[in-house]
């Protein structure tokens, strides 16, 4: 048991503690209550026979946002800075967005100051209980997830944007499509978007498979939902994985559309949806938690950016949203990822090669201080097809590296 001594008890400060102690510790206010028995963390200006003291920068003392604030993560106290990158706070301050109004990699204070691709959080939380002589380290877990944003190339497109679709490629005399197109269409040729298979063969680590089932439209772009053949690869991929809502882009900021969305792979999967990811990374705090809350979403998995790779929350463990704007610890569970294959391929350009070498180093800094390691891939980009090409090694270079 860990005691901490405090002059203030507040909601933020319990959130930081229980992220690190979990439920080993106990908040402290008067200091004769001190036991000689237990290890002490002296939160206070006052000095007090402890085995850690650290000052109060005053963040977590706070119970409201402040819009001009900026607090920053360079202070002697260990807990704010926890707290100031965990709950993403410079997000809530900063008006700054990206073409598809997401926040921006390289406007973030971790990549500024080089620590995007560093667990910082996970490194502080590590260093404490080293100093309180407590394991520093968590368990650590793989967990592949896969986006199925386009189910197939050529399959169950229906006939309007079949045509449309051959049409383009006639225009611009695409032969190897239109050969493609009808060899996949009448049976000869598998669809190359159909690597399903490959990810069933992952179900000893418990995928995550998010299905997009939005109305189309220029940036939701799979199966109707309504598609039998569809709605029958969704439910063989749940009997192997936890299957997952993957709200669409044109339903961000629109709770009725997401809340429609889940609705729609509960009535085809037969069960309640607890699970989502954003479609092209689209998540603005907290507005999108919010929502994913109020419709019983209990588990995130969209904290990670889109042009860069590393720890857009500092840690590879999972934690409980903290609403700045309503300061209190929500129900829903946020799981950062590592990694998108888009990241590595479209965004930085690597080739396999060298995306084989950014991930060998997150898999390390990620072992070291525990937590879970999570990609995101494509169903498209595994199967070696197109600009994909090799990519499926990538992927099972990542597996080999936590191969039991």
């Amino acid at each position: 048991m860990i005691q901490v001594y405090c002059h203030k008890e507040t909601i933020r400060l319990h959130y930081v503690l229980e992220f690190i102690f979990e439920d080993q510790y106990q908040v402290v206010l008067d200091k004769t209550k001190l036991s000689k028995e237990h290890k002490v963390l002296n939160y206070s200006n006052e000095e007090v026979k402890a085995n850690l003291w650290m000052i109060p920068s005053g963040l977590l003392q706070q119970e409201s946002l402040i819009d001009d604030y900026h607090h920053g993560y360079k202070h002697d106290d260990a807990l704010s800075n926890i707290f100031y990158v965990l709950t993403r706070y410079e997000e809530y301050v900063s008006e700054k967005t990206d073409h598809f109004e997401r926040f921006p990699a390289n406007v973030s204070e971790q990549f500024k100051s080089e620590h995007l691709d560093e667990p910082i959080v996970d490194e502080w939380v590590y260093q404490i209980r080293e100093k309180l002589g407590i394991d520093g380290s968590f368990p650590y877990q793989f967990i592949p997830t896969f986006d199925i944003d386009n189910a197939w190339a050529y399959k169950n497109k229906g006939s309007m944007r079949t045509t449309a679709s051959k049409a383009k490629d006639m225009v611009n005399q695409n032969k190897v499509r239109l050969k493609e197109r009808a060899q996949v269409l009448s049976g000869k040729l598998k669809d190359p978007y159909d690597t399903f298979e490959q990810i069933e063969a992952l179900a000893e680590f418990q995928p995550k498979v998010f299905f997009l089932l939005g109305d189309y439209a220029k940036y939701d772009r799979n199966i109707n939902w309504k598609n039998k053949e569809f709605q029958e690869l969704i439910r063989k991929v749940d009997q192997y994985a936890q299957v997952g809502i993957h709200p669409s882009f044109d339903s961000f900021g629109n709770p009725e559309k997401v809340k429609k969305e889940k609705e729609r792979l509960e009535e085809i999967v037969g069960h309640e949806i607890i699970r989502s990811r954003q479609h092209f990374l689209r998540l603005k705090l907290p507005d999108t938690y919010q929502i994913l809350e109020s419709i019983g979403i209990k588990e995130d998995y969209s904290m990670g950016f889109a042009a860069h790779y590393g720890w857009r929350a500092g840690t590879s463990r999972s934690f409980y949203f903290f609403d700045l704007l309503e300061n209190r610890k929500t129900d829903l569970k946020i799981f950062p990822f590592q990694y998108m294959d888009g990241t590595l391929n479209e965004y930085l350009e690597l080739n396999p090669e060298k995306a084989k070498e950014a991930i060998e180093d997150l898999t390390d800094k990620t072992k070291k201080f525990g937590g879970n390691f999570i990609c995101l891939w494509h169903n498209e980009t595994i199967g070696n097809y197109g600009k994909w090409d090799g990519w499926k090694e990538v992927l099972n270079y990542n597996i080999s590296l936590n191969e039991k």
